[in-house]
């Protein structure tokens, strides 16, 4: 067996990433032969969530047992345990869940049969001796309650962008205030919306142990809203929901066409709301541009505080790399930091994703991190980001260019210049992100979908007839043509035209 040294916050995907070539062993799984067991449904729930290559390595020869409202892991040895942990306790908890139709913990067992079960994956490369694991005793390690895991709102790195999230969501564990309730976070993927609220219901457990607390993603709440349903079984599930002091929900956004379960969630809402108890929300756009959301549950929405996440500024991403190096154990210069900072801005997962390439180069190959060794391991990465520029990004350069603010962008202001802008932005947008109408609208102040179309046919008509504008340009009046005005917005955005 490989002995593998546990990596300090280092996915063991990133681990693969760089020793695929003699670690992973690819094995076929014939799905006719699953048992049509509890434990077998869950492993078929994960294989379909992550796929085989993923599946093999991580859950093929694990074994698992229900017990009660607990799913028991066995695990060969505590760094599978800890890498199980930090990278899919969220879906193992989903999986138990899908299965039992109710919430469940998860628990680890340290076993040797399971490391005997591991050791068969794994075989060093050009070894003549096998090597093993060193023995561990077994171990129960405690049931961890859904939801809880290592996020704190303390390891939440603030910037100006974040700052209003982040203060937000400490009030909510401090305070009592209908201000924050519900509390609604939104943005893209992997701007910290989840760690934030899993932090909330963190800190709420360890301020006050005595209170309820329930972290859940909506699609688990759907599961079981139908599971409940099928069974007849509905009050054990408004017990479960309705009598706790703080309800979680991410990604809220599943909801959408889902009527019956969007009605059930809003009684649930009103019932938590009346009796004076906590919501925390988080979805990927602002509750007024999720389309079929109901009315009723769009105004429950928006009548607490709606907070957006953005991507930090670039002295916010250095301090990421700086503190997510650090607590890696990873010393890398200045250099690396800014051009890592510069180059991953998609988001603050790819971003972290990026230092953990460094330091597994580093800790695995022992090669210390030079400005041409991290350019060539994340080359994946800023090339992906460089093909799709922020919408911020376009809004903030497109107003520069017009000599205009970005909130006159964002605002109603109807003069000719400002509209010009607006146009344009709302064109760019469309032509380089993947944003929807509605989403583009909401960049711009929550803005009809039917505005942006038809900003981006009046941007369109005005390029097919080789159209000349003109504008104010600090009070001078300029005039180009408008396929000039987008080549110069877009070479300002590295845009490829």
């Amino acid at each position: 067996m490989l002995l593998i040294r546990p990596l300090l916050g280092i996915s063991f995907r990133t681990v693969v990433e760089v020793l695929e070539s003699f670690l992973l062993k690819k094995k076929d799984i014939d799905l006719t032969k699953l048992k049509d067991s509890p434990e077998s449904k869950a492993k078929e729930y994960l294989l379909d969530k992550i796929g085989r290559e993923k599946y093999d390595l991580w859950f093929s020869q694990l074994d698992m047992s229900f017990e009660k409202d607990k799913l028991q892991v066995l695990v060969p040895n505590s760094f599978m345990e800890g890498m199980l942990r930090r990278n899919y306790l969220a879906l193992l908890e989903e999986a138990g869940s899908s299965v039992s139709g109710s919430e469940v913990g998860i628990s680890f067992v340290v076993n040797k049969q399971a490391q005997k079960n591991s050791e068969r994956r794994i075989k060093p490369a050009n070894a003549s001796k096998p090597l093993k694991y060193p023995k561990a005793r077994p171990v129960v390690v405690e049931d961890l309650p859904a939801g809880t895991g290592r996020y704190n709102l303390d390891d939440f790195i603030v910037g100006r962008k974040n700052k209003m999230a982040h203060r937000a969501a400490k009030a909510c564990v401090s305070s009592g205030s209908e201000l924050y309730n519900p509390l609604f976070f939104f943005g893209s993927y992997g701007l910290g919306k989840t760690h934030l609220l899993k932090a909330i219901v963190n800190e709420t457990m360890r301020n006050n142990p005595s209170l309820k607390c329930k972290y859940i993603s909506a699609e688990d709440f759907t599961n079981q809203f139908v599971n409940s349903t099928l069974r007849k079984d509905m009050n054990s599930f408004r017990k479960r929901f309705r009598g706790v002091d703080v309800l979680a929900i991410d990604d809220v956004h599943f909801l959408a066409s889902k009527k019956g379960t969007q009605e059930e969630f809003l009684n649930t809402f009103n019932s938590i709301d009346h009796a004076d108890k906590k919501i925390i929300l988080a979805s990927d756009s602002h509750p007024t541009m999720i389309e079929q959301f109901t009315e009723s549950l769009v105004s429950r929405f928006v009548s607490g505080m709606v907070i957006k996440m953005e991507m930090p500024e670039f002295e916010t991403r250095k301090k990421i790399v700086e503190i997510k190096a650090s607590r890696m154990g990873l010393s890398i210069s200045q250099d690396v930091v800014e051009y890592v900072a510069q180059n991953v801005s998609a988001s603050v997962r790819e971003l972290e994703g990026a230092v953990k390439k460094l330091s597994a180069q580093h800790l695995l190959l022992e090669k210390k991190i030079t400005l041409s060794s991290a350019q060539y391991l994340i080359s994946d990465m800023v090339s992906r980001v460089s093909s799709a520029p922020d919408a911020e990004g376009i809004i903030d350069t497109t107003a520069s260019f017009f000599s205009v603010s970005s909130s006159q962008l964002r605002s109603k202001a109807k003069a000719k210049t400002v509209s010009l802008a607006r146009s344009v932005a709302m064109h760019l947008l469309r032509e380089n992100t993947d944003l929807s109408f509605p989403e583009i609208g909401g960049c711009f102040g929550g803005k009809n979908h039917s505005t942006v179309i038809q900003a981006c046919r009046k941007v369109k008509k005005l390029i097919d007839a080789n159209a000349t504008v003109d504008w104010k340009h600090r009070g001078v009046k300029r005039s180009e043509k408008i396929g000039s005005v987008i080549k110069q917005v877009s070479d300002s955005l590295n845009i490829q035209q």
